[in-house]
């Protein structure tokens, strides 16, 4: 899906339930393709991990574990830079909380590639 497309999903969602469970979805795919190598990191920025989706999040009255994926996703950068040999440990983070966020509307949680 492309991002602009993406976007405007995200502002389409009718309630909460559904704006979380695309953004714990995209945000497992995402940490997918960055393991993998298939996308850049750019993309993932572009596509998710990045503040006027996190505003538009907290506005919209999306839980904390919602607007915590956000936070590590924007900070996965950073994480590149300065501990490469650890940036597994944000892709669990990442995962983790949207497994939770899913689990919270009874949706199928991912398991970790």
């Amino acid at each position: 899906m492309k991002t602009k497309t993406f976007h405007q999903q995200l502002k389409r969602a009718e309630s909460t339930r559904q704006l979380e469970t695309l953004v714990a979805e995209k945000a497992l795919a995402l940490v997918e393709a960055l393991e993998r190598g298939t996308i850049r990191l750019e993309v993932a920025e572009e596509t998710l991990f990045q503040l006027q989706i996190a505003l538009f999040l907290q506005e919209r009255g999306c839980s904390k574990t919602c607007q915590e994926i956000l936070t590590w996703g924007m900070q996965l950068e950073d994480w590149m830079e300065h501990n490469p040999e650890e940036i597994k440990e944000a892709y669990e983070a990442i995962r983790r909380l949207a497994n939770k966020v899913l689990v919270t509307y009874g949706e199928p949680i991912h398991a970790a590639t």
